[in-house]
């Protein structure tokens, strides 16, 4: 018998764009699930006809998560499944999909320690992709931000200008949002 329950809420989100390095696939867990067993790969049909004998099978796990040891490539859709194991049967997963960006952002993520009132801070963000370049564009809105140049092809660096001169005490932050293509 199958076994009902509430979908698993995937990690990443199913139709999401993902940054690499993606480490391990993730999701909900089930009360009546006692395994899971996941399967990926780069077809959405064969992933979902997959089973423990394919090679898009990355195994069983009793916990949440699976490591992703793959190495995945720049701008492809992977698609995984994950299906639940109970004592009566094995409830068949919904199939769900990444792609991960066609560009690397490094680092992807900036700390800065500075005062009110101090001179502004500069750092560099490095853009690549793998083999041409990539079209790119990166937007903000924070008045204590600076982003030159605003779009341009990798490989390209983008400097980012941080002045706390008007900044009030406190703490802030940002996201930069990068699109491509």
């Amino acid at each position: 018998a199958d076994i009902p329950g509430p979908g698993l809420n995937p990690d990443p989100a199913d139709g999401s764009t993902v940054v690499l390095p993606v480490p391990s696939l993730g999701w909900d867990t089930s009360p009546l699930a006692i395994a899971y067993r996941v399967y990926f790969g780069t077809d959405a049909a064969v992933v979902a006809a997959a089973t423990p004998a394919s090679p898009e099978y990355l195994g069983e796990v009793t916990t949440r998560t699976i490591g992703l040891d793959a190495t995945l490539s720049l701008g492809v859709t992977y698609y995984w499944r994950v299906d639940q194991v109970g004592f009566t049967g094995t409830r068949t997963g919904e199939v769900w999909s990444f792609t991960v960006a066609p560009i690397v952002v490094s680092p992807k993520a900036v700390d800065v320690t500075t005062v009110t009132g101090a001179p502004p801070t500069e750092v560099t963000l490095s853009l690549s992709a793998e083999g041409a370049g990539v079209d790119w564009e990166v937007e903000e809105d924070a008045e204590w931000l600076s982003v030159q140049p605003t779009a341009g092809l990798t490989p390209d660096e983008v400097r980012l200008t941080l002045d706390p001169m008007n900044l009030a005490a406190g703490t802030y932050s940002t996201e930069l949002r990068f699109s491509s293509g």
